[in-house]
């Protein structure tokens, strides 16, 4: 999960600097650990696909080669599944540091407790850290990018002109379940509550929520359509160049808050205290309290809210907030 990756990165800074002459390689999906493409302090990414689980036996087994070829001295686990363990044990990293549970005792050489109290996903995996002796200096997100290349990309991509004289809003829809969704019809009424001509709008999204899209029109500003354009790293050259952001609680979320654009999050059946925006003053929440037909059917009791329910005239508000405090191109309204 890209998100999961960037939430990563203020225990990745943590390690970089406790260990600044050390090889560090970072182990996961191959589309999420691209994050760190241009991460000064990480030496080597290594894939691993586990889309189909831990027990995939093939992929299992490319993962405990990949590490048993390097000889780790010292492996930092954040995933908590049994088997990330049992790939660190069986790919003799000598030093294996992580969470007890699902039976990973046996498997761990440096065995933390997890906290009993809820917390931010940023602080579990900086927990890990200060369990072990290393005291992060910083709980912020951060992806590092290729300026130059982005640069070229976004002129070539946007043209000249995006957001020179207004702000670039970006906007995406998708998640990895359909209630963490907003919906098009909402996304349209927002986007038509801004005036001629006081932003320029980019639509933003994997290939398959190119339907999520569909029927979404601004009848009053330019609209850059890149839904299924973008590889993750263009997408965060996007991001970077934004104004504004809004969207779901989603990767992109979490990669705009690393480049520092200012973002209005919508939640529904997720937490945003454990998943939001962490300690970010340029984030906007906004969360709804109720839950569509439609969701109550299908979910029945495993949610109380979904994002279908979000109201465009919240999300506006906040966007027209942050905004006016944040872009320089924004006249108001």
């Amino acid at each position: 999960m890209i998100g999961d990756l960037v939430m990563l990165s203020p225990a990745v800074r943590c390690i970089c600097e406790n260990y600044p002459d050390a090889e560090l390689s970072i182990l996961g999906a191959p589309a999420s650990i691209s994050v760190y493409k241009h991460h000064p302090g990480v030496t080597e990414l290594l894939p691993y696909d586990r889309s189909k689980g831990d027990w995939d036996i093939g992929n299992f087994r490319h993962g405990i080669r990949l590490l048993a070829e390097r000889r780790f001295d010292l492996g930092f686990i954040f995933h908590n599944s049994l088997g990330s363990a049992l790939m660190a044990r069986m790919g003799r990293v000598r030093r294996r540091v992580g969470y007890c549970n699902e039976m990973r005792d046996s498997l761990l050489t440096d065995r933390m407790k997890m906290s009993d109290i809820p917390q931010h996903l940023i602080e579990t995996k900086l927990d890990l850290l200060r369990q072990f002796g290393l005291e992060p200096a910083s709980v912020k997100e951060e992806v590092e990018i290729d300026s130059t290349r982005a640069r070229r990309w976004l002129r070539d991509k946007l043209g000249p002109n995006l957001g020179r004289s207004r702000p670039i809003v970006g906007i995406s829809l998708g998640a990895t379940r359909k209630y963490k969704m907003w919906t098009g019809q909402g996304m349209e009424a927002l986007i038509n509550k801004f005036p001629v001509n006081t932003v320029d709008f980019v639509f933003l999204g994997a290939p398959h929520e190119r339907e999520l899209f569909e029927g979404v029109y601004s009848y009053n500003n330019t609209v850059v359509d890149l839904v299924g354009e973008t590889t993750i790293e263009e997408l965060t050259w996007v991001l970077d160049k934004l104004d504004l952001y809004i969207g779901p609680d989603s990767g992109p979320m979490h990669l705009a808050t690393a480049r520092d654009t200012p973002v209005v999050a919508l939640f529904g059946a997720t937490n945003p205290a454990v998943c939001g925006p962490y300690q970010y003053e340029k984030s906007r929440i906004i969360r709804s309290e109720n839950i569509c037909s439609d969701c109550d059917k299908h979910q029945g009791k495993n949610i109380r809210t979904c994002l279908h329910t979000v109201k465009a005239d919240d999300v506006f508000a906040a966007a027209t907030e942050l905004l006016s405090r944040y872009s320089s191109n924004w006249t108001g309204l």
